[in-house]
């Protein structure tokens, strides 16, 4: 933590110097509005982060320097390509990716902690680590407070093979936000994926589901632990749980997964939803059997 503390302190003078006064609304019906956006984003599923833009949409129409706004329309724009909740309202995915860098281009006009989160999003998007774990700590040294920037440099520090530090992060920005919403659950469980610790990552994600049913995309993790942990009929289940309408032998094929790039995650995510179809052994693809 010692070298991560001079990194942070580092990005701190680096922000201090180069970044402008933090871009707020003086207009209560726009901060009205990314309220109300905000709050949707946090529900983390495509129904809600859809009708999320409409309303940062409408926030940044009604104040165009609204910097916070733009850094949160990005956020939610990247989310929307990382989980191709696009293709549901009919945008392909290379056009929601367009409007997630539209949106951070026109938030870098107007600086906040906010911007910093949502360009770490984006180096962790492109597989770029140290610009996401320079972001990151630009983000918590200009706000403190802001919970998101703790999210997102736990799941940096995953990404670069520390998930022990990357839980520090995390359970930092749950302090911050005792009611935190199912992304902080996600990003738990993926440091527990990297640990290999797939019975503690799979009791997080079915708590979860069960509080919150709407979390789908909690899913597809549930599965693959519960693939790895030899729970095939559970793993089953939560597959056809995330994805019902499609041929289960399929649905892996189907995992967009660019969160996070790190192989000890991804690798083990990805093995877990190729024999979660299947119910024994016998059945499983000839690759996994030998």
């Amino acid at each position: 933590m010692k070298t991560l503390t001079i990194l942070l302190a580092a990005a701190g003078i680096l922000a201090f110097c180069l970044t402008p006064a933090v871009a707020e609304t003086h207009q209560t019906a726009a901060r009205d509005a990314l309220q109300k956006g905000w709050e949707l984003h946090l529900r983390f599923n495509a129904e809600d982060n859809a009708a999320a833009i409409r309303h940062l949409e409408k926030a940044v129409g009604l104040d165009p320097e609204y910097g916070r706004a733009y850094a949160a329309l990005s956020l939610a724009y990247y989310r929307s390509a990382s989980y191709d909740w696009g293709g549901s309202g009919g945008m392909s995915f290379r056009k929601t990716k367009q409007l997630a860098h539209s949106y951070l281009d026109k938030a870098k006009k107007y600086p906040t902690a906010l911007l910093h989160v949502v360009s770490s999003v984006h180096h962790l998007f492109y597989g770029q680590q140290q610009e996401a774990l320079n972001e990151a700590g630009r983000a918590i040294s200009l706000d403190p407070n802001e919970p998101e920037a703790y999210i997102v440099m736990g799941r940096v520090m995953i990404t670069k093979g520390k998930p022990d530090e990357g839980l520090k992060f995390i359970e930092a920005a749950m302090r911050l936000n005792p009611n935190y919403p199912s992304h902080y659950v996600l990003a738990r469980g993926m440091a527990y994926f990297a640990k290999a610790d797939f019975e503690q990552a799979a009791s997080e994600f079915g708590a979860r589901l069960e509080q919150d049913p709407q979390a789908i995309e909690l899913a597809p993790w549930l599965a693959s632990a519960y693939a790895l942990l030899g729970r095939r009929e559970a793993a089953r289940a939560a597959l056809q749980l995330w994805k019902p309408e499609l041929e289960l032998s399929n649905i892996p094929n189907s995992y967009y997964a660019r969160f996070p790039r790190s192989y000890a995650v991804r690798g083990p995510l990805l093995v877990g939803m190729h024999i979660a179809p299947y119910l024994w052994r016998s059945r499983c693809p000839a690759w996994w059997q030998h």
